[in-house]
């Protein structure tokens, strides 16, 4: 029976607001199923890098969820690319934790690669059960946006096959993923279980369309919504000529349509992308037509997603 888990988020932290720089779906995940497991009466501790000198070292959310800020490399954020070097720092911070507290746990789930590489350090010094999700995969990644595949390093795919071998076992978020993981991993069929992402209905729930249209000044034309992080991956510059390749009157009575970004700029390239997206729009003739919007709450992405026409995943 697990009593005790412990969730290992090094690049990122379950308090940020997603939407911008490296705060994503992963933030949600994480809280979301921290809160989930303390409901279930399993005490969870987060262990996340420390970014700031006013991070507190450890936040009780909940009974049952706490998150630990970990010192590993400065206290200020740093892009991905920068924190391998942090690793080590960070398992030791995590190991000198549960020895000066005497905390033992059942299980330790890793998330990224990151914290994977971490995870397996745990492994070997305490000898607890690893369990990894890495969310996305540098193989797939380069793959399918070549651009990306430059700064997707070689020493991100030889841990992530480390993390593979070593883990007791590898979660999967969809049977795609699981057959990446055999196909370019060679992960082993009996060590990968796949488990989809909840969600919660008690925010996302089918409400009123109109309602939500003029809690958001929305009027009664199309509505196009992009809700992601900026950054190349997310391909919203195909979003935005998808826009442009829309007629501007696709019935009676409706305005042209629009398309809202609802996100930051993310990673190291987020700010130049952001610019030229805002470029790409003026050069197509829609920038008009085309909103971006700090990144929301869940109650107020929530209104957004009735609120819209279409969503588009151009990623």
């Amino acid at each position: 029976m697990i009593r005790s888990v412990a969730l290992l988020s090094l690049h990122t932290s379950p308090l940020v607001q997603p939407g911008s720089g490296d705060a994503g779906g992963m933030n949600v995940y994480l809280h979301e199923l921290a809160q989930t497991l303390a409901d279930r009466t399993i005490d969870v501790v987060v262990f996340t890098r420390r970014t700031a000198p006013s991070d507190p070292r450890e936040v009780e959310i909940r009974p049952g969820y706490r998150v630990v800020h970990v010192d590993a490399g400065p206290l200020s954020p740093l892009p991905i690319s920068h924190l391998p070097r942090h690793v080590s720092a960070f398992a030791e911070g995590v190991i000198g934790w549960t020895a000066t507290t005497g905390a033992t746990f059942d299980v330790v789930h890793s998330h990224y690669w990151l914290s994977g590489w971490a995870g397996a350090v745990i492994k070997n010094a305490l000898g607890w059960p690893h369990v990894n999700s890495f969310h996305t995969l540098g193989r797939v990644k380069g793959l399918s946006h070549p651009e990306e595949a430059a700064r997707s390093t070689f020493m991100r795919t030889l841990t992530e096959r480390e993390v593979v071998a070593r883990a007791d076992s590898i979660v999967a978020a969809t049977p795609y993923e699981y057959d990446d993981l055999v196909d370019h991993y060679g992960a082993h069929p009996e060590r990968l279980w796949v488990t989809p992402p909840g969600v919660s209905h008690l925010i996302f729930s089918p409400g009123e369309r109109e309602a939500a249209r003029s809690w958001l000044g929305i009027g009664a034309e199309p509505c196009l919504l992009f809700v992601g992080r900026i950054q190349p991956l997310k391909g919203l510059d195909l979003a935005v000529r998808t826009l442009a390749k829309l007629p501007e009157q696709l019935a009676a009575g409706d305005g042209p349509p629009r398309l809202l970004i609802v996100g930051g700029p993310s990673g190291e390239l987020g700010d130049a992308h952001a610019a030229t997206i805002r470029a790409l729009t003026a050069e197509l003739g829609v920038a008009s037509r085309v909103e971006f919007i700090d990144p929301q709450p869940h109650p107020a992405l929530a209104a957004f997603y009735r609120a819209a026409d279409v969503l588009v995943m151009p990623s």
